[in-house]
């Protein structure tokens, strides 16, 4: 009798032990499996994918059936700051994490599980299109001879991939029109201080041809994808969620150009500002034809460019006039083609000022 009771008792302990350690098992492979995948649709550059994937970890977050552990992954939560910073707080209940899985770490202040963006980075920690900034950057430095790039950001959104560049040595004026998002990137600012804040000049605006206020819409759950509402059906703003039974949320933003803001060489300019890119860039001739851009990180998304009133084409024949070289997962768009260059997918080219860069190290701008 005693005997059993012993065995009874190793039972009672043991048993709970081994089901927390095969739900811990279970959640590591969960959160591999989504990691893997991630970082898979990064490489292939498959955005709208990625962005699904990741509203299904929120959800599923949400319904406790993953990462019951809450395990930081190549982050630690400050809950606002850190032990080794002075207690500077994100607005709100909003949280600061701390990006470790850079070569140079930064904080950054996030809308918390509740944005896919943010949710990417407090999961994964990052966002799939910034990683390979850090090697974008490193050919821009290399072709140039230069240690520190002037780098304009077009759609900062909460300093998603601001803080990259900033901590590789860049100085960054980066342009976010959504007020939320601005707030968040103005907070990072104050927590990446004195190391890299200082690097990053926030502008709570966005760009286009001319100045004037508008409306955009942003999606509940992806505060980062805005779009104007101007000459937009609702069938037209459902075709942008791909899918997604999210909604939207109103936003009145302030819109300036970029001659009127920037008298300087540019080195880089990121450019994600979901179909205003022409827009944006119209509002810059006198800033790529005087002062010069050398490259420019564009997003190409055939959808949104047309929603803004423009044809796809517009874009690259743009680029095209004021000397640049198109490239697209590192290889040349020729000019003649730039009529069949349609993607129904979000996509990212990238434009070179002829001359500037070895096309040996095209390859290395994706």
């Amino acid at each position: 009798m005693v005997r059993f009771n012993r065995w009874l008792m190793v039972l009672v302990v043991v048993a709970p032990l081994v089901l927390f350690l095969g739900q811990l098992s279970e959640n590591a492979t969960m959160r591999s499996m989504n990691e893997m995948l991630l970082k898979d649709l990064a490489r292939k550059g498959d955005a709208s994918r990625a962005l699904n994937v990741t509203h299904h970890i929120i959800q599923a977050t949400k319904a406790g059936s993953l990462y019951h552990d809450m395990s930081p992954l190549t982050f630690k939560s400050t809950q606002g700051h850190d032990l080794h910073h002075p207690p500077l707080a994100c607005p709100g209940d909003d949280h600061a994490v701390y990006i470790s899985s850079t070569a140079n770490p930064f904080y950054l202040c996030t809308h918390g599980l509740d944005d896919a963006v943010s949710s990417s980075f407090i999961r994964l920690g990052y966002w799939l299109d910034c990683p390979s900034l850090e090697g974008v950057l490193k050919t821009i430095r290399t072709s140039l001879g230069l240690q520190e790039l002037e780098i304009v950001e077009v759609g900062g959104n909460i300093g998603t991939c601001t803080w990259v560049m900033a901590s590789s040595g860049a100085r960054v004026t980066a342009f976010e029109p959504v007020g939320k998002n601005f707030q968040l990137l103005q907070h990072s600012s104050m927590l990446n201080t004195p190391k890299y804040g200082r690097r990053v000049l926030p502008i709570n605006k966005g760009c286009g041809s001319k100045h004037y206020n508008a409306t955009v819409k942003s999606e509940k759950g992806n505060m980062g994808n805005s779009v104007s509402v101007m000459n937009m059906t609702e069938e037209q703003l459902n075709v942008l969620l791909d899918g997604r039974e999210t909604g939207w949320e109103e936003h009145r933003i302030e819109i300036t150009t970029l001659d009127s803001e920037i008298s300087r060489h540019v080195n880089f300019m990121k450019m994600d500002c979901q179909g205003h890119e022409i827009e944006a860039l119209l509002g810059a001739q006198h800033l790529l034809s005087t002062h010069g851009v050398d490259v420019i990180k564009a997003e190409f998304f055939s959808h949104f460019l047309k929603s803004s009133g423009h044809e796809p084409r517009e874009l690259l024949d743009l680029l095209d006039r004021h000397g640049y070289v198109v490239l697209f997962n590192g290889a040349v768009v020729p000019p003649e083609t730039f009529g069949e260059f349609q993607h129904g997918k979000t996509s990212d080219i990238f434009a070179v000022k002829k001359g500037l860069i070895s096309p040996d190290l095209y390859p290395t701008l994706q």
